[in-house]
């Protein structure tokens, strides 16, 4: 990681950290920020695996790179211990799943449409055991999330703003993590063996 790309990325998330109301709009502002140095870091890791052969141009789709191949370039025992290592996002994602699971707060929409089946679908991901399962299954969840930001019901918002809530700091830690991975000397894809991640839900 080039000395400028660093500082670009802690700009952003001290930026990011400066939205510290707790209107929708300020965990709105506070999401777009953070996903743009998880997008400018998922790009600079992609390009790291492109260069080790790990993918090739053909392969590279936006859903695909900011997911799968994340997690094939970080290791999901990477991702996963840094992610729950400690009490409070194991909890930011039990509580991220106790919403999802109400159906009450769509993620994943088409043309902004609901589609409660593939949102079910993420949810079991999420809380699945299989490492690499559960570990893209949270990637996707911050995917969808950037996805459909705007297509929410007005009377949907203070789910929404839950939502965020959590979501938020799941993600800047997220972010903390492939800034990690990209300093370490010669960090390369890794595809593990065992694929199994016992965390209660």
């Amino acid at each position: 990681m080039t000395s400028q790309f660093q500082q670009f990325c802690n700009n952003w998330l001290e930026k990011a950290d400066r939205y510290t109301g707790g209107t929708l709009a300020d965990h709105i502002d506070q999401f777009t920020t953070l996903y743009a140095v998880f997008n400018a870091a998922f790009l600079e890791a992609m390009k790291r695996q492109a260069l080790a052969g790990g993918i090739i141009a053909v392969d590279f789709r936006a859903n695909k790179a900011a997911t799968e191949y994340l997690v094939q370039y970080l290791g999901s025992d990477y991702l996963l211990n840094g992610l729950f290592e400690d009490r409070v996002h194991r909890n930011n994602l039990s509580r991220i799943c106790r919403i999802l699971e109400t159906g009450h707060f769509p993620v994943i929409r088409h043309w902004g449409c609901p589609q409660p089946d593939l949102d079910l679908k993420l949810l079991n991901a999420v809380r699945s055991i299989r490492k690499t399962e559960k570990a893209v299954a949270i990637l996707n969840l911050f995917f969808h999330i950037h996805c459909n930001l705007f297509q929410v019901e007005q009377a949907s918002e203070h789910r929404q703003k839950a939502l965020l809530h959590y979501v938020n700091q799941l993600l800047r830690k997220t972010v903390e993590l492939i800034g990690n991975k990209l300093m370490m000397p010669k960090a390369v894809p890794t595809i593990e063996r065992s694929n199994r991640f016992a965390e209660n839900l």
